[in-house]
């Protein structure tokens, strides 16, 4: 923050050799220590007794944007963000006032602080300390500032993941924790699309994005690699490599945070305007954020897991009742049609069955009712299991597609056809037929009403013996 303090504690180095007392085997130019200093990578200041800033070398003025001519002399709480001004003074008086502070030992513990750039910007950072407050020649204790942008987003990543965040938000703080100096590197988080293309997350770059959503084979991010797989532009053939070189681009990552045999394996691809060399910051950064990615998409797995089985019958596959009610009030609400269409399916027959060959042969009729009930509808129809062994559908309906007379006539009639097959239950062969309600009501209507209409329509269809539909 201000280098030109650096003779006021450097002093020492040129008017009391004795006390500096280099070893021999050293440089024993003062000049070389100032260079050292000034120039090196890791930020450094330096704060007195009354927490007044007295030296920064260059690294911590270009983290910050800093004047060095204005900040000498200025108080330390005047960079810090106002919600951590309290936690820095206390950890800044009681270190001040303990006997580690009067002379250099061992490096306190760090201390995560945010800093206010010049230009506004919020840097997280850690703060490490050593004493030096009764050292004549520096009076004052230095510390050692640690970007701490990619501790940040890991932070908000696991607290977004803890929380329930959409799992594209966390994704995209990964992308942001790739691209942080001073790899300058861009990055991008893709999910397969099923058809050789990606859908891309979160890129860093605008034109990068462009380009991995216009990919098309040869991609060499479709081989998954637990490991950060590096590979140079120039030398990787077809539109996607060409498109890169043409962007800028001399080098790239990728990786895939999920098991290789899952074939919706997630990838990350990180784009680089210069070859590294060595690249070991740069695969590591990649490692740490694929491992990150590798919780996120754990913990979204599992969660769509639970979800499915809190809201599908285990038997069939098909949405239970809460599932129904979740999707169906979902769908009726968003109907833009004049009316609405159910079918109640109760099947006859099915106790027979269960007492004459025993619930593994009531279960294959189960399992085969609910594929013929899928097989005899739309994609946009919705088929569910509300229990036992009844059965409803949604038709789907919407404003140049109405769910009308002859089209819930048609699902009648094809649902009695198939359902009276035989089934086969594997020592032999059974036959059911279903009562079948249906009702086609004007919109708006609450799906409570509609399944409570649909429901005495089928049971209309079983009071005149079963085996046939009733619509309403």
């Amino acid at each position: 923050m201000a280098s030109v303090a650096a003779p006021a504690i450097l002093a020492c180095m040129s008017d009391a050799d004795e006390a500096f007392a280099p070893s021999p085997a050293l440089p024993q130019n003062p000049e070389f220590y100032r260079r050292v200093l000034h120039e090196l990578p890791a930020p450094t200041l330096v704060v007195n007794h009354a927490g007044q800033v007295v030296y920064g070398n260059r690294a911590i003025e270009q983290m910050g944007g800093w004047d060095p001519l204005a900040t000498i002399g200025t108080s330390i709480v005047d960079y810090i963000h106002p919600d951590d001004v309290d936690t820095l003074t206390e950890s800044f008086s009681e270190l001040a006032l303990s006997k580690e502070s009067d002379t250099f030992s061992t490096p306190w513990s760090p201390i995560s602080v945010r800093l206010i750039a010049a230009n506004g910007t919020v840097i997280p950072v850690e703060i490490t300390g050593t004493g030096g407050l009764n050292d004549p020649n520096v009076q004052s204790i230095v510390y050692d500032i640690r970007p701490g942008h990619e501790q940040d987003i890991l932070r908000r990543g696991l607290t977004g993941l803890a929380q329930g965040e959409p799992i594209d938000s966390i994704l995209q703080l990964i992308t942001d924790m790739i691209a942080l100096p001073p790899q300058a590197l861009d990055a991008a988080v893709l999910e397969p699309a099923g058809d050789g293309t990606y859908r891309v997350i979160g890129a860093t770059d605008q034109e990068l994005d462009a380009i991995l959503q216009a990919a098309h084979d040869p991609q060499p991010w479709n081989i998954a690699s637990s490991t950060p797989e590096r590979t140079i532009v120039s030398r990787y053939p077809g539109g996607a490599g060409e498109d890169l070189f043409a962007a800028g681009y001399r080098e790239f990552w990728h990786v895939a945070p999920e098991p290789a045999n899952n074939p919706n394996s997630y990838r990350i691809v990180a784009c680089s305007r210069t070859i590294h060399r060595p690249a070991a910051g740069q695969i590591g950064r990649l490692a740490r954020a694929n491992e990150l990615a590798s919780v996120v998409l754990l913990r979204a797995r599992a969660d769509a897991l639970l979800e499915h089985s809190a809201t599908h019958d285990r038997l069939t596959k098909l949405p239970n009742r809460d599932g129904f009610h979740r999707s169906a009030t979902e769908l009726l609400e968003a109907n833009q049609a004049d009316t609405a269409a159910m079918l109640f399916i109760d099947l006859d027959g099915f106790k027979k069955v269960n007492d004459e060959h025993g619930h593994a042969a009531g279960d294959r009729v189960l399992q085969t009712v609910a594929k013929r009930l899928v097989s005899v509808t739309r994609s946009v129809d919705m088929v569910a299991r509300l229990g036992g062994d009844e059965f409803v559908i949604l038709v789907g309906a919407s404003s140049d597609r109405p769910a009308d007379q002859a089209r819930v006539r048609v699902i009648a009639d094809r649902t009695l056809q198939e359902l009276r097959r035989e089934i086969d239950i594997g020592s032999s062969n059974v036959t059911i037929a279903a009562s079948i309600g249906a009702v086609i009501a004007p919109m708006p209507i609450t799906l409570e009403e509609l399944l409570a209409r649909a429901d005495a329509a089928m049971y209309e269809a079983k009071r005149n013996n079963g085996n046939q539909h009733h619509i309403e």
